[in-house]
């Protein structure tokens, strides 16, 4: 059996190809139980925008909405967020991304329960442009959840040279959102967007 630092090195963790010592096995557990609730709402949303990229599902049930003084009738829902959900919608010549917030969210109440994200002509370059621009939000994510991991890491196991647990927490973050395909690249687009308001998860 393998030992580093006189301890064996035995413990695997998901997403990682190495295994730990003891030590840095606490650490790595310390560290992912401060950021597991919002790494398993990151999972989450990846397996949503998977499904996605592989072609919109119409639950259309005839249901109006107003949206910039406008009504539109939901074709779909596009993700399902904590405090929101993300729908795609139609108008006669239009189709429209909007985010809507339940009526007690603090969100709805200083701005109203809808929100126009992207509107276009072309409702599947408008699922493909929100999709590209969700994914980046999505690594964003990412990204802040390995820097919460490394800044418990340094300030609590700066003593035990935790880069390794560091590499683990990173690579386990990071692969979340590196399973879904390939995203659209935004200039690929033929046809501009009319309206792209950015992309709040």
């Amino acid at each position: 059996m393998l030992k580093r630092h006189g301890e064996m090195v035995e413990h695997w963790v998901p997403g990682y190809d190495l295994p730990l010592r003891r030590s840095e096995l606490n650490a790595y557990n310390e560290a992912f139980r401060a950021i597991q609730g919002e790494f398993e709402e990151v999972a989450g949303i990846q397996k949503q925008l998977d499904k996605l990229t592989k072609g919109v599902q119409s639950e259309s049930s005839g249901l109006l909405i107003e949206a910039s003084a406008t009504h539109w009738r939901v074709e779909a829902r596009l993700l399902k967020l904590r405090k929101s959900e993300v729908l795609l919608c139609h108008r006669p010549g239009e189709y429209a991304v909007i985010q809507r917030f339940p009526e007690d969210a603090h969100y709805a109440k200083a701005n109203g329960c809808t929100d126009v994200l992207l509107t276009s002509s072309d409702a599947s370059q408008l699922v493909s442009e929100y999709a590209a621009q969700a994914q980046h939000t999505l690594c964003f994510m990412a990204s802040n959840l390995v820097a919460k991991a490394q800044k418990i890491i340094w300030e609590r196991f700066s003593e035990n040279n935790p880069v390794r647990v560091m590499r683990t927490l990173s690579e386990r973050c990071y692969r979340v959102t590196d399973n879904a395909q390939t995203v659209m690249q935004v200039d690929t687009v033929a046809q501009p967007l009319s309206n792209s308001r950015g992309i709040r998860i």
